[in-house]
């Protein structure tokens, strides 16, 4: 149990609610135990937090936990060192609690199995087991003060993604988790391919922006055919078709998360701070 920050109670208001209790969520619980353990706050005056989590226990990617596949970021960026490393949450902390650090310095690596790494942030998930709420799903929200910074909210919700610069699209991706070696020999190979490949003809491997699947179908020959809705002239100038069909021999669904789903969350909040009474 968290010995410092306060439990939320069910059907009572919260100041802070996350929808999920990954590494993100993880993360920001950690930072607010470090930083409520060195309050001088009382207890009852601090803020109350609610994690909710539809999975029955803390899981980070099930069934990727490959052997001898590693995490591709070093053991410092873990969910504490960077912002503060006598936090009791650094892998390096957790690697002494559990009588490993020896053993691992041996390894000659800062880059940590997946299979510890998920370990480690099950060992960090253990000091929040009071505040989340396994096995639940979020459903609605409702607010129950008025707040000086309804634009916040409206920031959100006021603004068409289709309509917003590709720049700004994208300015919250993590970066973080793909090392930079990674990136320029993924680019250096699909250049290096652009010069051997033939003026007009579609290379073997590519990057296909603004694309959204909308349909499949298997072709006569058994290969994958995706049925593609091209977004490319909404953020630039091109000749490229709306509508695409491109066969494939293999797909992977490597699909990510649901970049808008906040909108539909944060709806009764929106329209509570944009009520014409308000």
């Amino acid at each position: 149990m968290s010995p410092c920050l306060t439990v939320f109670k069910s059907r009572r208001p919260v100041d802070l609610v996350c929808v999920g209790f990954g590494p993100a969520a993880l993360g920001i619980g950690v930072a607010l135990q470090d930083a409520c353990e060195r309050s001088t706050v009382p207890l009852n005056s601090r803020s109350k937090l609610a994690f909710i989590e539809s999975q029955a226990t803390f899981a980070w990617h099930v069934g990727m936990q490959l052997p001898g596949a590693k995490i591709q970021i070093g053991l410092i960026k873990d969910l504490a060192t960077q912002r503060d490393p006598r936090s009791r949450f650094t892998f390096l902390n957790y690697l002494w609690t559990k009588g490993r650090l020896n053993q691992y310095a041996n390894l000659s690596t800062i880059r940590p199995s997946r299979i510890e790494y998920q370990d480690y942030m099950s060992w960090c998930a253990e000091s929040f087991l009071d505040l989340v709420h396994y096995g639940e799903e979020f459903i609605d929200v409702s607010p129950v003060r008025q707040s000086s910074q309804s634009q916040l909210v409206e920031s959100f919700l006021g603004k068409d993604p289709l309509r917003t610069a590709s720049i700004t699209r994208d300015k919250a991706t993590n970066y973080g988790v793909v090392r930079l070696a990674l990136i320029e020999k993924i680019y250096e190979d699909l250049y290096t391919q652009s010069l051997l490949s033939p003026r007009g003809a579609h290379p073997q491997n590519q990057i296909l922006r603004y694309r959204t699947v909308t349909g499949h179908k298997s072709s006569a020959s058994g290969a994958a055919i995706l049925i593609l809705e091209n977004a490319t002239s909404q953020y630039e100038k091109t000749d490229e078709p709306v509508d695409e069909q491109l066969e494939f021999d293999a797909v992977i669904l490597a699909t990510g998360y649901v970049r808008d789903l906040h909108l539909e969350m944060l709806k009764p909040l929106y329209k509570s701070a944009t009520s014409p009474t308000n």
